[in-house]
């Protein structure tokens, strides 16, 4: 067995759970990527003003997402953290009727800037625009 044979097999998730957590991820990840894509493509064609995505450590989020406790601890995000939310349970749909300023915005509606999401629900608390800013609510 080769080096790299040996690293691949060491490495694998030994349980289902395992391979179960890692394919949530992945499938997570994927979504993030495509929602991200569509806010890019909807920024080029005039219809949000911008774009607020968590390129280049999405995967961090989610992964971050997979510890949580979800409706028991508490997440204090900032605006690019995306994934994060996607994570935790924000669908696509709310992302993009706040983005777009619709009504039904179940996170400030549509009285926020984009991905400035809050959510009693999922024990999300509300994001500031200036990073750190949301660290004293947090404690």
């Amino acid at each position: 067995m080769t080096s790299l044979e040996n690293l691949a097999s060491s490495s694998a998730p030994a349980s289902a759970a395992e391979r179960a957590l890692l394919r949530r991820i992945y499938e997570v990840l994927l979504l993030s990527r495509a929602t991200e894509e569509r806010f890019w493509l909807l920024a080029r064609q005039g219809v949000a003003s911008f774009v607020l995505t968590p390129r280049g450590h999405d995967v961090a989020q989610i992964a971050s997402g997979a510890a949580i406790r979800r409706g028991h601890d508490s997440v204090w995000p900032y605006y690019r953290d995306m994934a994060l939310a996607l994570a935790l349970g924000v669908t696509p749909f709310e992302m993009f009727v706040g983005s777009l300023g619709r009504a039904g915005d179940p996170h400030s509606g549509s009285r926020q800037l984009t991905l400035h999401l809050s959510s009693p629900r999922l024990k999300i608390g509300s994001v500031s625009s200036e990073i750190a800013a949301h660290l004293p609510h947090a404690v």
